[in-house]
């Protein structure tokens, strides 16, 4: 559950990022 959560949060908090930086 540990690696499943990691490949969600990863993309997640890439996208998070990029709309912030906008």
């Amino acid at each position: 559950r540990v690696l499943l959560g990691m490949l969600i949060a990863l993309p997640v908090a890439l996208i998070y990022y990029l709309i912030l930086s906008l």
